[in-house]
């Protein structure tokens, strides 16, 4: 069983999550930041003990921006990586920007960034891509019951038509060897582990129960990586 935490920190100060619109998610869509800053505190806020002050107040938590993720991952202060929700999972996300077959936000696909590096550290990319990113997909997809093959990065959902014009996180993987396919096969292995999420002091088991259907699609799938 994998152990994972998440720290919650709703972003109540942005337009995005005054605007409160509730969908049922169908999707996972993976962003990553492209700038070469990992710490959670360029874009989370306010300081909590853990992330540490954002002395620019630049971060998204504010009104007027048009970017609004569920989540975020990256350093805390002290280096380690860790995840941070802003949105609960079911608010529609302000993240993909829109394509000529519609826009990935409305459709119900959860959006999160990972704060980029300079993508070279294979460390932090196996830690926050290949670890965190990876087990928070699984988590998400028993909870809404969201099959892997709709886990997608903002390239991707450019190809289908639903999101603007980017390249991540495939240009990340591709410094590894590695693709979205790799990337959802550990995905398919976490679910297959288990997941087990910490909310703060709120422990939340996932059934077992609940990994049957998506154990049987996924019986036959070759598991490339063991991350």
């Amino acid at each position: 069983m994998n152990q994972l935490t998440i720290y919650r920190q709703y972003f109540t100060k942005t337009d995005c999550y005054q605007a409160g619109i509730i969908q049922k998610p169908i999707g996972i869509q993976v962003h990553s930041t492209g700038a070469n800053n990992p710490y959670l505190k360029r874009y989370v806020q306010p300081d909590d003990g853990r992330l540490g002050v954002n002395n620019n107040k630049n971060d998204h938590n504010h009104s007027g921006l048009k970017v609004c993720a569920n989540a975020y991952i990256g350093k805390m202060a002290n280096g380690a990586p860790a995840i941070y929700q802003t949105l609960p999972w079911d608010y529609r996300c302000w993240l993909s920007g829109s394509g000529p077959n519609g826009n990935a936000n409305k459709l119900g696909y959860i959006g999160y960034e990972i704060c980029e590096d300079n993508l070279k550290s294979r460390d932090y990319f196996l830690t926050a891509v290949m670890k965190l990113s990876v087990l928070l997909d699984a988590y998400l997809c028993n909870e809404f019951h969201i099959p892997v093959n709709m886990i997608h990065d903002h390239s991707e959902l450019h190809g289908m038509g639903l999101a603007s014009n980017h390249k991540d996180i495939g240009h990340w993987l591709r410094n590894f060897g590695l693709t979205m396919n790799d990337y959802r096969a550990a995905v398919s292995k976490a679910i297959a582990d288990g997941v087990e999420v910490t909310y703060a002091s709120d422990t939340i088991s996932v059934p077992m129960n609940k990994l049957v259907d998506i154990r049987t699609k996924l019986s036959e799938a070759s598991l490339l990586l063991d991350f």
